[in-house]
């Protein structure tokens, strides 16, 4: 009995060896993944960062073409006057 004793816990021995490899290949293969999700989602975070750069670069555009649009318009209103004057002061004039 000592001797089926010995090689059951031969045996045993084996299979935890087994499962323990099992179980680190498993690990590195989750370490892996693990390392694959991170790196997808720094590149997320960079697309996010430059997509929200990229955002507040247009709005500061924007702004600047208000501005620029609302100074054209003031200068069109300007020109309108002038032109309203212009014709005014045309009209005095007759041809014979």
């Amino acid at each position: 009995m000592a001797v089926g004793a010995v090689k059951d816990a031969i045996k045993n021995g084996d299979e935890v060896a087994k499962m323990a490899q099992e179980i680190a290949a498993a690990t590195q293969e989750q370490s892996a993944s693990i390392q694959e999700v991170t790196a997808s989602i720094e590149d997320v975070s960079s697309i996010s960062t430059d997509s929200a750069n990229g955002t507040q670069k247009i709005s500061v555009t924007i702004k600047e073409e208000s501005v620029l649009m609302s100074d054209l318009a003031e200068a069109a209103k300007d020109l309108a006057g002038m032109a309203d004057h212009l014709r005014d002061s045309i009209s005095r004039f007759k041809l014979e």
